[in-house]
C-alpha cells in the first residue's frame, strides 16, 4: 500500500485559513486613526485629538494612557516598543514626538517642530526612524535615533520632494535595513540603508503624477502592494517593477493595506478585504456593523491578529491571521518539521512542515511557535486545525536582534523542535 496519495485532481493548490472577526469597545467614541499592536495582546490605539489607549489583553479591555486636554492636537501616528514603551506625533501646525517609558503614566516630549508634520514612526530600539513633511518645502523631513528615541538627529539625510508633495500618516514599510513610505505625486521612496540613500518608484502604470499613493505594505523584501486612490498595484521585486492588480475594488477610500505570507489584506470605506493571488480576485471578509468608515487597518508585528479603526470609537479584531500555503499535491504518512531556508537568514525564512493524514481524514490541531535562547516564546505563527498535507509559512525576524531561534511544531501525538539564526 502506497504510503502517499494525491489530493482530488489537483496539480497545485494553496489553502489560506480565513480570519474571524469580532467588535471591541475602546469606551468611548473618538476618532481612532492609528494602531500598533506589539503583539496579539499588547495594543496601542491613537484618537486624532488627545487620546492615547493601551490594552494588555487583546483589546478585550482598554485603558486612557495619554490625554493632551487640547481639541486643537492632531495625534498623527503612533509606534510602540514594548509593553510600557512607545512613541507618537501630535501637534496643531507642526508637532512633537512623546515618549512613555512606563506604559503612558508619565509623557516627555523628545523632539518638536513648528511647522513639520511627523506622519511615520518606526523603532528597532535602539535605532529608529521617522518621516515627516514641511508645508511648501523643498526636503523631506527624516530623523534617526540610536538611543530607543531619547533624542533625533537629521545629518546626512536630505532627500528632496516637490513643493506641494505630502506623504500620509502610517505610510512607511520597514523591513531590516529598507524603507518604502509613499507620496501624493504617485511616488514611493525606498531606502537600502535605512534612510541614508533613497530611490523613486513609480507604482501607477499609467505614470500620472497627479494620483496618490497613500498605503505602501511589503510581506517580505520582494513582494509588496501599494494603493493609487482606490486602484492597487503589486511589485515581487522590491518595488523595481510594480503592475496592476487584476481586479480592482469599487469602493473609493483605502485606509490601511497589511498581510503576511502570500496573503494580503486591505480596508476600504467599511469593508475589509483580503487576496492571496496579488489581486486576481479580492474576497470581502468583514464589513462595518455601522455606518462609520474603517480610518485604518493594521496587524501585530509579532502573532496573528489585527485590528481596523473607525471614526466612531469602533474598533473590528480579525483572528487567524495567516499567510500559512500548502506546497505539495501529496498527503504524507507522518508528520515532519523540516530546517528552515535560509538559515542562517536575514530577516526572513520560511518553514515548511508535514501534517500526517489518518484513517478518517480528520483535520490536526497544528501550532508553530518561535523561542529566543532563553526560551522564551516571541512569536506563533500558525496555530489552527489543518488537513493532511505539507505546509510552509513565512517568518520576518525584522523586529528581532541577532542570535539564536528555535522554533517547533506541536500537532496531535507529535512534537519536534530545530535551530535557526538570525545573523543582522
Amino acid at each position: 500500500m502506497k504510503n502517499k496519495f494525491l489530493l482530488i485532481t489537483l496539480l497545485f493548490f494553496i489553502q489560506f485559513s480565513t480570519a474571524q472577526w469580532v467588535e471591541q469597545n475602546i469606551g468611548q467614541t473618538n476618532n481612532l486613526t492609528s494602531i500598533s499592536a506589539i503583539n496579539d495582546n499588547i495594543t496601542w490605539v491613537a484618537s486624532t485629538f488627545r487620546y492615547i489607549y493601551r490594552s494588555t489583553n487583546g483589546g478585550t479591555s482598554w485603558s486612557t494612557v495619554y490625554n493632551s486636554n487640547d481639541g486643537t492636537y492632531i495625534i498623527y501616528c503612533i509606534y510602540a516598543i514594548s509593553t510600557d514603551t512607545a512613541l507618537f506625533s501630535v501637534g496643531s501646525g507642526g508637532s512633537m514626538i512623546k515618549r512613555t517609558i512606563d506604559g503612558g503614566i508619565n509623557w516627555s516630549t523628545v523632539q518638536s517642530f513648528s511647522s513639520n508634520r511627523i506622519r511615520s514612526i518606526f523603532m528597532l530600539s535602539p535605532n529608529g526612524i521617522f518621516i515627516g513633511d514641511y508645508p511648501n518645502a523643498t526636503r523631506w523631513s527624516i530623523y534617526k535615533t540610536n538611543n530607543s528615541g531619547n533624542t533625533w538627529d537629521s545629518s546626512g539625510l536630505f532627500l528632496a520632494k516637490l513643493s506641494d508633495e505630502i506623504t500620509f500618516n502610517n505610510s512607511m514599510a520597514v523591513i531590516g535595513s529598507n524603507i518604502w513610505f509613499a507620496s501624493n505625486k504617485n511616488k514611493i521612496y525606498h531606502s537600502t540603508d535605512f534612510g541614508t540613500t533613497w530611490q523613486i518608484q513609480n507604482p501607477y502604470w499609467n505614470s500620472s503624477n497627479t494620483m496618490s499613493n497613500r498605503f505602501v505594505w511589503f510581506n517580505n523584501l520582494n513582494n509588496g502592494i501599494t494603493n493609487v486612490e482606490n486602484q492597487f498595484s503589486y511589485t515581487t521585486n522590491g518595488g523595481n517593477n510594480w503592475l496592476p492588480m487584476q481586479q480592482q475594488l469599487s469602493e473609493a477610500i483605502v485606509s490601511g493595506i497589511t498581510g503576511t505570507g502570500m496573503k494580503y489584506w486591505c480596508s476600504i470605506d467599511k469593508k475589509i478585504y483580503s487576496t492571496t493571488n496579488t489581486g486576481t480576485n479580492w474576497v470581502l471578509e468583514y464589513t462595518s456593523p455601522d455606518a462609520y468608515f474603517y480610518n485604518y487597518f493594521s496587524k501585530s508585528r509579532v502573532g496573528t491578529c489585527a485590528w481596523a479603526t473607525r471614526n466612531n470609537g469602533g474598533l473590528s479584531k480579525g483572528t487567524n491571521i495567516t499567510g500559512i500555503s500548502s506546497i505539495i499535491t501529496e498527503v504524507p504518512a507522518s508528520y515532519n518539521l523540516y530546517q528552515n531556508y535560509p538559515n542562517p537568514f536575514n530577516p526572513s525564512t520560511k518553514i515548511r512542515f508535514a501534517v500526517a493524514s489518518n484513517v478518517k481524514r480528520e483535520m490536526s490541531n497544528v501550532k508553530l511557535v518561535i523561542f529566543d535562547i532563553l526560551g522564551k516564546e516571541i512569536s506563533t505563527l500558525v496555530n489552527e486545525k489543518l488537513k493532511p498535507g505539507e505546509y510552509e509559512v513565512e517568518w520576518n525576524a525584522s523586529d528581532y536582534p541577532s542570535g539564536v531561534y528555535f522554533y517547533r511544531l506541536i500537532t496531535d501525538g507529535f512534537s519536534d523542535t530545530k535551530k535557526m539564526t538570525l545573523v543582522k
